[in-house]
């Protein structure tokens, strides 16, 4: 865990980018399911 808010703040913007990278990683795998490009 970060101690001081700078790293905390930076920390939580990057789960928030892995999160959206996720879900965009997602998205595109279920368009690839379905068969949409």
């Amino acid at each position: 865990m970060f101690t001081n808010k700078e790293g905390t703040i930076s920390g939580m913007k990057l789960l928030n980018l892995l999160e959206l990278n996720l879900a965009e990683l997602c998205h595109d795998d279920v368009n690839v399911l379905m068969g949409q490009p």
